[in-house]
């Protein structure tokens, strides 16, 4: 998964807006630096035994996605408002 300033774009503004996560934010994911995948890719373009294979590329470490927003949260020194929401909510009010 990749974060960028389309992902938390209100951290750019100084009012922040609220950050809608779909869930209870406990959801995991292996979150993984661009540049590596990229690396991953060539590295795995350039061997004759990667042919017909299938590979995952990821750190193998498990963050939630409550646990990245607090990264944020500590490097900015700020708090940012969070709102939890069931997706069942957002299919049947239009929102998704």
């Amino acid at each position: 998964m990749i974060f960028n300033q389309f992902h938390f774009p209100h951290l750019k503004q100084e009012k922040a807006e609220l950050f809608r996560v779909f869930g209870d934010g406990e959801q995991v994911r292996d979150f993984v630096f661009v540049e590596d995948i990229m690396q991953g890719l060539i590295l795995l373009g350039t061997k004759a035994e990667s042919q017909a294979n299938a590979f995952n590329i990821g750190s193998g470490e498990k963050h939630s996605l409550r646990d990245i927003i607090s990264v944020y949260e500590t490097l900015l020194d700020t708090m940012i408002p969070v709102a939890y929401m069931e997706a069942y909510f957002l299919i049947h009010s239009g929102q998704l």
